[in-house]
C-alpha cells in the first residue's frame, strides 16, 4: 500500500508527481462538487501549511475546554432527542425509497440473498411496489421515535461548527443543519459516480443558503468556503461515531456494559489522563482502547486515493490505499480481526501499529490524530451511549439494514439509514429485562 512515493529501492522508477500533486489530483472532484480549496485539493504548499496551522489552532484544547465540550455534547443529545421524538418517519421512508430507486439492482440482489423473492425485472414500478410492501407497513408505529443516522450526523456537524468556528450549537437552526448534513452526503456520493457540470457547487442553492445562514460572515469563494474545514472534520467524525455507538450499545456484546461505563467515566472527566486510564476489571482496557478499536474496524476514511506517474509511464494512474483492508487483515490482526475487541490494544505488535492509519499516514497525517480526534470521538460516543442505551431498542425499517449478530458492521455510507430507536416501553411493550 502506497500513500506517498518519490521512488523505489535500488534507484527504481520514480514518481514524477510531487506529494501534493499526487494527493490533490484525485480530489479535484471535491473542488467542483463543493467549491473548496484546502490542504486536500491544493498543490500550493504555502496554502497547505496555512490551512494546517489554522486547523491545529482550532483543536488546541485544555482540560477546561474539554469539560465544556463534554457538557455541550450531553446537552445537545438531550435536546435533539426531545425534538426528534416529535418528528414523523415519513422522511426516512422517502429517503430510503430514493436510494432504492437509484440502486435497484443492488437492492434486488440484497433482498434475494436474504430469502425474499424479488422479481429479477428491475423496472421502476416493480421495485417501488416491492419496497413499499416490505417497508411501509412498519412505519405506522414509528412516529415520535429517533431516526439514528441523521441524529448522529446532526450532533457531529454541530460539534464541528463549535470547534472550528466557535458557534453556539444551541442557537443554530435545525433546518440549516439538516440541509448541510444531507447535502454533504448526497453530493459526496454523487461526485464519485458522475462527472459533469451539474455537480458544480454554484448550483447547490439550498446548501449555499444554509451555509450563509449558519456563517453569514464567510464568503463562499473556494479559499473562504467554510466547507474547507467542515468537510474533513465532519466526515472524519460521523461514521465512526455512528458505528461505535451501534457496537457498544445495540449489539448485545458480552462486555458492552463495561465499555459504556468506561466511556461514561471519561465523559464525566474528559481529561487525557482519564482517556488513557486502564480499568483492570474489564480486561485491562481504557476509553482510548475502545475508540482505537472502533477506529480500526470503522476507519473514518476507507480508502486514500493518490495519482502516480512513474518515469516509465506516459500517463498518470490513480491508486487507492485500502485502509479498511489494512485494519481488518487477518495476517496482521489475528483470527479475530473482524471482532470488536478493545483488549487487543494491550499487547499490539509493531506490525499492527504500523498498519493502523485511521487519520492517514506520512507525509499527510491529520493534525487531530494524536489527541483531539480520538478524544472527540470518545466524547460524542459517550454522550450518545449514556443517553440512548438503557431505555431504547434498535429497529430496522428496511431489511437490508438489519444487523446480523455474526457480521462486522457495514461501512458503506448508505448502510443503516433506516435504523430507528424505539422506546422499550412504547406501545405497551413489556420491559425487556423483565421478560427475559
Amino acid at each position: 500500500m502506497i500513500l506517498a512515493c518519490t521512488g523505489t529501492e535500488d534507484s527504481g522508477p520514480r514518481n514524477r508527481l510531487s506529494n501534493l500533486q499526487s494527493r490533490a489530483d484525485p480530489n479535484q472532484r471535491l473542488v467542483r462538487a463543493f467549491g473548496i480549496n484546502n490542504a486536500f485539493t491544493t498543490t500550493d504548499d504555502a496554502h497547505r501549511k496555512h490551512f494546517r496551522k489554522t486547523a491545529e489552532a482550532c483543536i488546541r484544547f485544555g482540560d477546561d475546554k474539554w469539560k465544556d465540550l463534554a457538557k455541550l455534547a450531553e446537552t445537545l443529545v438531550f435536546n435533539s432527542k426531545t425534538k426528534a421524538l416529535s418528528k414523523s418517519a415519513e422522511e426516512i421512508l422517502s429517503n430510503r425509497l430514493d436510494w432504492v430507486m437509484n440502486n435497484k439492482k443492488k437492492w434486488i440482489h440484497s433482498n434475494s440473498e436474504k430469502g425474499n423473492r424479488i422479481p429479477s425485472n428491475d423496472a421502476e414500478g416493480i421495485v417501488r411496489t416491492v419496497f413499499l410492501r416490505t417497508v411501509f407497513p412498519q412505519t405506522s408505529k414509528i412516529n415520535g421515535h429517533i431516526v439514528l443516522m441523521p441524529f448522529v450526523q446532526s450532533l457531529c456537524l454541530k460539534m464541528s461548527l463549535y470547534v472550528l468556528f466557535g458557534l453556539d450549537p444551541l442557537s443554530l437552526r435545525e433546518e440549516d443543519i439538516e440541509v448541510v448534513a444531507k447535502s454533504i452526503n448526497r453530493i459526496w456520493m454523487r461526485s464519485k459516480q458522475e462527472r459533469n457540470d451539474e455537480l458544480g457547487f454554484v448550483h447547490e442553492t439550498e446548501l449555499r443558503q444554509a451555509l450563509a445562514n449558519i456563517l453569514p460572515d464567510h464568503e463562499l469563494t473556494p479559499k473562504e468556503n467554510p466547507l474547507n474545514y467542515i468537510l474533513p472534520a465532519y466526515e472524519t467524525l460521523w461514521r465512526v461515531v455512528h458505528r461505535c455507538l451501534l457496537q457498544v450499545s445495540f449489539r448485545n456484546e458480552a462486555l458492552a456494559l463495561e465499555w459504556r461505563q468506561i466511556l461514561e467515566r471519561f465523559l464525566k472527566d474528559p481529561t487525557e489522563a482519564r482517556f488513557e486510564e486502564i480499568r483492570p476489571g474489564v480486561g485491562g482496557i481504557s476509553a482510548h482502547f475502545v475508540i482505537a478499536e472502533a477506529s480500526r474496524l470503522f476507519p473514518p476514511t476507507r480508502r486514500v486515493y493518490r495519482k502516480f506517474q512513474f518515469t516509465s509511464q506516459k500517463y498518470p494512474e490513480d491508486v487507492a490505499a485500502d485502509i479498511e483492508s489494512c485494519h481488518r487483515d487477518l495476517s496482521v490482526w489475528g483470527q479475530d480481526s473482524l471482532n470488536f475487541n478493545p483488549s487487543r490494544w494491550n499487547n499490539l505488535s509493531d506490525e499492527a501499529r504500523n498498519a493502523f492509519m485511521p487519520f492517514g499516514g506520512t507525509p499527510f497525517i491529520c493534525p487531530a490524530k494524536k489527541n483531539f480526534g480520538p478524544r472527540m470521538i470518545g466524547v460524542l460516543v459517550a454522550a450518545l451511549a449514556v443517553d440512548l442505551s438503557d431505555f431504547w431498542k434498535l429497529k430496522a425499517l428496511s431489511i437490508e439494514d438489519e444487523i446480523q449478530t455474526d457480521e462486522v458492521l457495514d461501512l458503506a455510507r448508505h448502510a443503516y439509514e433506516s435504523l430507528i430507536l424505539v422506546q422499550k416501553f412504547d406501545h405497551g411493550e413489556q420491559n425487556d429485562k423483565g421478560s427475559e
